[in-house]
């Protein structure tokens, strides 16, 4: 069963559904940390579902501007994954309001892409920041020689 981490709020959301190392057998450290994922990106009438991959480092570094933001409830934090699958803008507001803006982009697919953006906030982000922590536990950064 996959691992799930939710960016939600109003009229949209974005999942990746995390399902495990890529190469769990790979003995090169970069090769050891890329996991097999899946995005969904749900904005108004607007959906859709495609694969893609992340690595360990790629949620960490998530996690980290994710903890920061919501303790500050201020700046934007930005994410991409290694591949360019999403690139994400998050502002929040001392009031613990957040808006989300994003680019889907799916690998291989060089004229698709869906730009979006919706309403969230901090109860939102404190959950993604949970569910950001829980996958990292289940599938940790490898250390390989």
């Amino acid at each position: 069963m996959p691992e799930q981490i939710t960016l939600a709020g109003e009229q949209g959301s974005l999942v990746i559904q995390v399902y495990g190392y890529e190469r769990p057998s790979a003995e090169d450290q970069d090769d050891a940390n890329w996991l097999r994922c899946e995005l969904a990106v749900r904005v108004g009438p607007f959906a859709g579902t495609f694969k893609a991959a992340f690595t360990t480092y790629d949620l960490i570094a998530f996690s980290e501007r994710l903890r920061s933001a919501v303790t500050t409830l201020s700046g934007t934090l930005s994410f991409q994954n290694t591949e360019g699958d999403i690139d994400l803008a998050i502002a929040l507001d001392k009031r613990g309001g957040a808006v989300i803006k994003g680019r889907a982009n799916p690998s291989g697919w060089l004229e698709t892409s869906l730009q979006f953006r919706f309403d969230s906030d901090q109860s939102y982000l404190t959950k993604t920041l949970g569910q950001l922590e829980a996958v990292l536990r289940r599938f940790p950064a490898k250390q390989t020689q």
